[in-house]
C-alpha cells in the first residue's frame, strides 16, 4: 500500500490549501495535479488563488515534507509497516516542545515495528531534515536558478488538514518548468555533445558551491526543449535537492573523498549511456571522461 494511495481530500484536483507564508500572510492555491505515488516528499501542481503575493507566478510547484505520507513507512512491497498515528505524532510532538525527544535508535536505524512515538520522531526527523537541505542547495546554488535548477520562490506551512495535527508540514514553492521531460523520455537526438557536457560540467559547478547531489535518478535529470526545430535551445536541468549533501567543515581533500563516495558523475554517466544506447561517451563528448570526475 502506497501512503498516498488514500489521498486525504486535500490532495486532491481542485481542492484549495492554505498556506502561511513567511512573515504570517496567507496564501490560497488549488491543486491541478497531484504527483502520486510519494516518496519522502508530497509534490503538487498548484495555482495561486489569492489575487495578491504577485511575487509568485500563476502556477507553481508545491512539494510539502509532511511525515505522514513518508514512503519509508511502506515494506520492501506494498505492505504499510507503519501507518500515521494521530496520538504517537502528538506524543513525540510534545518531547520534542520539552527539549527531551526519546531516540533510542541510531541515526540509520528502523524503530521496532510497535514503537509507535518513535516512528513518528523518525519521519518527522526526515521530513524536517530534507527541507532544510533543500532550502539550503537553493540558496548555495542561487545563480543557477531559473535556468539549470528550479527558481526557488519561498518556504512556507501547510494549514489545510483533515483532521487535527501536532505539527504543521512545511512547504516549499518551486518554479514549475512545463516543457521539460525526464532524460529517459526525450529523444536522444535531444542530446548533443554540448548538452551531454553541460550535465557533466554543472554537477562540478554544484560540487564547487559545496551541493552533492546525491539522488541521480532519471527523473531529477531534465532536458528542456525550448523550441522543437532548434535542438541549441535545449538545456539541462537538475531538480529535487532533498538528498543533497551539503559541505560543512570539510577540508579540501575531505569534499574531494565526498564527492567520489557519493558518485553523482557515475551516475549521470550512466544516465547518459542508457539514452544514448553507447557505453562510449567519451568519444561522443570528444573529450576523456575522467576529467569530469
Amino acid at each position: 500500500m502506497d501512503p498516498g494511495s488514500n489521498l486525504p481530500s486535500y490532495y486532491t484536483t481542485n481542492s484549495e490549501l492554505v498556506l502561511e507564508l513567511e512573515g504570517g500572510c496567507c496564501l490560497t492555491v488549488r491543486v491541478l495535479k497531484v504527483f502520486t505515488p510519494f516518496s519522502r516528499s508530497q509534490v503538487s501542481l498548484v495555482a495561486r488563488v489569492t489575487e495578491d503575493h504577485h511575487h509568485l507566478p500563476p502556477v507553481f510547484i508545491l512539494k510539502t515534507f509532511d511525515p505522514r505520507f513518508d514512503a519509508i513507512r511502506i515494506a520492501l512491497g506494498s505492505e504499510l509497516v507503519r501507518p500515521w498515528s494521530q496520538k504517537a505524532e502528538a506524543d513525540a510532538e510534545a518531547l520534542r516542545r520539552q527539549g527531551t525527544p526519546s531516540w533510542p535508535y541510531r541515526d540509520y536505524e528502523i524503530p521496532l515495528r510497535d514503537d509507535l512515538v518513535s516512528w513518528e520522531q523518525m519521519c518527522y526527523k526526515r521530513m524536517d531534515c530534507d527541507c532544510t537541505i533543500e532550502m539550503e542547495a537553493y540558496r548555495r546554488l542561487q545563480a543557477f536558478q531559473g535556468h539549470h535548477i528550479p527558481i526557488f520562490y519561498g518556504e512556507a506551512k501547510l494549514l489545510t488538514t483533515d483532521v487535527t495535527r501536532a505539527i504543521i508540514p512545511r512547504v516549499l514553492l518551486i518554479e514549475y518548468i512545463p516543457n521539460a521531460l525526464p532524460i529517459n523520455k526525450i529523444n536522444k537526438d535531444l542530446i548533443t555533445q554540448t548538452l551531454a557536457k553541460s550535465f557533466l560540467e554543472l554537477l562540478k559547478a554544484f560540487h564547487a558551491r559545496g551541493v552533492v547531489h546525491n539522488d541521480l535518478n532519471h527523473g531529477n535529470i531534465l532536458v528542456v526543449n525550448s523550441s522543437e526545430n532548434d535542438h541549441s535551445q535545449t538545456r539541462a536541468v537538475f531538480i529535487d535537492f532533498g538528498e543533497a549533501c551539503l559541505r560543512e567543515s570539510e577540508t579540501d581533500e575531505e569534499w574531494e573523498l565526498v564527492i567520489r563516495q557519493h558518485a553523482d558523475t557515475i551516475f549521470m554517466l550512466r544516465q547518459l549511456k542508457k539514452s544514448l544506447g553507447t557505453e562510449d561517451l567519451a568519444s561522443f563528448i570528444r573529450e576523456p571522461i575522467d576529467q569530469h570526475a
